[in-house]
């Protein structure tokens, strides 16, 4: 009976200091302050916190938690509250030793966008109990979504610099890309933000709403802002921000200085036999105020710039039949379209200020990083430098009455036509921008009148995309230009 009662005594005895134990872990843990802040906390220095409010124009709120006793293993976590009360970006973490010291959670002001305006809170729980817990407002940005940079002496007839944004719908990204550029050029800079459930914007006409009148309402808002002119808009666009720009610049070239188009997955081909927007035939269902100006594109200094590793047919690049019609991939597409712009300057006779460059060791992703110092010094440049229009095309052979053997097809020829003061000296073809070969040819393979110079090869393998580089007298080198077979 008395070993019973000791055992029973022991037990209780055990209960009551694994509850001490866990009352004194517990209380062990204290937050000595919680802050917000619009920049990332640098170590221990607590400078600028703010309760808001917050708006678009902060890349990322921060939520910090300074603490004492933080117990080893222990769970900690963020999550962000929606002023509807939806829980949205939680983040746990645990560390391996016991600290006194702090920690952050954040969430990126395009979560907060698209969360809607209001009164958020933050939460910070420890140990799955809720410690802390901070509110602020993020405003409304209005009927027009957009991030704008003014310098305090903006160059006004500079015009304004436009990032738009691909299809990760993160304006704020593509805003700060271009913002050095801004400061550089004391000019305005304007990232709009269209959304996904409003605008198809990539194809600028179809979709609930229409892309171009909001980007030009946009701009209307801004001028009225800044003073900034509206008629000469220094563009950039990747992805499907390159789709819509280039689009943009076919409906309104003359409000474009210049713009980068930067691997989109397809094209608008100045072709006004193809309907829109793969061609530039309209629509009868489009509205009457819609139309294009091809010839005043083609003189606007545009870059078209593609990694050459950019051949991935991934699940967000167009593969119907219309688009591969145009090429396989991004690398593929981007020198087929140069080359039939390439002809359409020749048909109308106008300057072609079109340049387009491959960069080396560049994928999708990577494309901007790599070739960053390229775009930023094109679009900070004021040259308006001609390039030498050329293009290719599949023609048949001629077949004489004693023709005999293949067939026309298989007898098929490139036709080549080139635009420039300066003669042709050798022509490069090969499968890969990066391989290609000399193709024997000479002076006497050239027929030229007022500066047409026309020739005629046989193509150097079948049922293969052909680039093509051409070097002229003076050892200058073309646009690179691709051939679908």
């Amino acid at each position: 009976m008395k070993a019973s009662r000791f055992g029973y005594f022991l037990t209780l005895l055990w209960i009551a200091g694994s509850i001490s134990g866990i009352s004194a872990r517990e209380s062990s843990f204290i937050i000595e302050s919680d802050l917000l802040f619009n920049q990332r906390p640098q170590g221990a220095v607590l400078e600028n916190p703010s309760d808001g409010p917050f708006s678009v124009m902060d890349e990322r709120i921060y939520y910090r938690i300074n603490w004492k006793g933080y117990q080893a293993h222990t769970e900690y976590s963020y999550e962000w509250v929606t002023p509807s009360g939806k829980v949205i970006n939680r983040y746990a973490n645990k560390r391996d030793t016991n600290s006194n010291g702090s920690s952050w959670g954040s969430i990126s002001s395009q979560d907060l966008y698209d969360g809607g305006p209001g009164r958020w809170t933050a939460r910070f729980y420890y140990d799955g109990e809720l410690r802390a817990k901070k509110s602020f407002l993020f405003n409304d940005p209005g009927k027009f979504r957009y991030l704008m940079y003014a310098p305090d002496f903006p160059n006004l007839e500079a015009g304004i610099i436009v990032s738009v944004h691909s299809s990760s719908y993160n304006p704020i990204e593509y805003f700060h890309m271009l913002k050095p550029l801004a400061r550089k050029k004391h000019m305005v800079l304007v990232a709009p933000y269209f959304r996904k459930s409003e605008f198809r914007y990539q194809r600028i006409y179809t979709g609930p709403n229409r892309a171009d009148l909001y980007l030009k309402e946009i701009l209307g808002e801004v001028k009225m802002k800044t003073g900034a002119s509206t008629d000469r808009l220094i563009i950039y666009g990747k992805s499907a921000g390159g789709q819509f720009v280039h689009r943009y610049l076919l409906a309104y070239p003359e409000t474009v200085s210049r713009m980068v188009v930067a691997a989109p997955g397809w094209y608008t081909f100045p072709d006004t036999s193809l309907e829109y927007p793969y061609g530039l035939k309209i629509p009868s269902s489009f509205p009457a105020d819609v139309s294009f100006a091809l010839k005043e594109a083609l003189q606007i200094p545009v870059m078209v710039t593609v990694g050459d590793l950019d051949i991935e047919r991934t699940s967000n690049l167009n593969q119907s039949n219309r688009a591969d019609a145009q090429g396989r991939n991004r690398l593929q597409r981007a020198a087929y379209w140069m080359n039939r712009m390439g002809e359409a300057a020749i048909r109308f006779q106008v300057p072609f200020r079109f340049q387009h460059r491959v960069v080396t060791g560049a994928d999708h992703g990577s494309l901007r990083n790599k070739a960053e110092s390229l775009i930023d010094g094109f679009l900070e440049s004021n040259d308006r430098n001609e390039e030498i229009a050329w293009s290719m095309e599949m023609v048949p052979a001629e077949v004489g009455p004693a023709a005999v053997g293949p067939s026309m097809q298989s007898r098929d020829l490139i036709q080549i036509q080139v635009r420039s003061e300066k003669k042709p000296r050798a022509l490069y073809m090969g499968a890969e921008p990066s391989r290609l070969g000399r193709i024997p040819m000479d002076a006497t393979s050239w027929s030229s009148r007022g500066g047409l110079h026309l020739a005629q090869v046989k193509p150097p393998f079948r049922e293969r995309m052909v680039f093509a580089v051409l070097e002229m007298q003076d050892g200058s080198k073309t646009n690179l230009i691709g051939l679908v077979p």
